[in-house]
């Protein structure tokens, strides 16, 4: 298995902001560079160093990859206000026009069924809004999707271990406090 995971060591992003993501950025390199998934979805912008990582990656290695951001939707901060969402608009505008898809309070239904390859739940401290993204977005998922979610071990308001066991079994999130 290491031979697959050689090339993050070549790989030096573009976009490097220093976030707290910058660690898995190698790692989210190599599962593209390897997987060369066809959709990749990420939920929660933060930074934008991960999709933007996603985009780097399949543009330099000619991957056929679309890669789609959603913004969630937040009342105290606007998309005009949010520096990772301007950073993803000039990088996506400039070097990925056509893998980069950045969307503003989407939803699933720009999605089919089926279709996501790589999902990456980002940039949320709420076991419950990861347990309803989770419960959303399984139906778009393929069957051999990979779901990662960044900053699992984080405090926070719920038990967002429990609610990925149980998503890995197959089971519901629900009565997640």
């Amino acid at each position: 298995m290491l031979p697959q995971f050689s090339r993050a060591g070549n790989f030096e992003p573009k976009f490097y902001t220093g976030g707290e993501m910058r660690f898995y950025l190698p790692l989210l390199h190599d599962i593209i560079a390897s997987e060369k998934p066809a959709l990749i979805v990420t939920l929660g912008l933060g930074d934008a160093q991960a999709h933007l990582t996603f985009c780097q990656t399949a543009a330099q290695h000619n991957i056929s990859s679309s890669c789609a951001a959603i913004r969630r939707a937040t009342l105290d901060e606007d998309a005009a206000d949010d520096p990772g969402w301007q950073r993803a608009q000039k990088a996506t505008a400039e070097f990925f026009p056509t893998i980069s898809q950045l969307i503003d309070g989407g939803s699933t239904t720009e999605f089919s069924d089926g279709s996501v390859n790589v999902l990456l739940i980002d940039d949320v401290d709420s076991a419950e809004t990861i347990r309803r993204e989770l419960e959303l977005w399984s139906p778009k998922l393929s069957s051999d999707a990979l779901v990662m979610l960044h900053g699992l071990d984080l405090e926070r308001t719920g038990s967002t271990q429990k609610c990925m066991v149980n998503f890995r079994k197959g089971k519901s999130c629900g009565g997640i406090p």
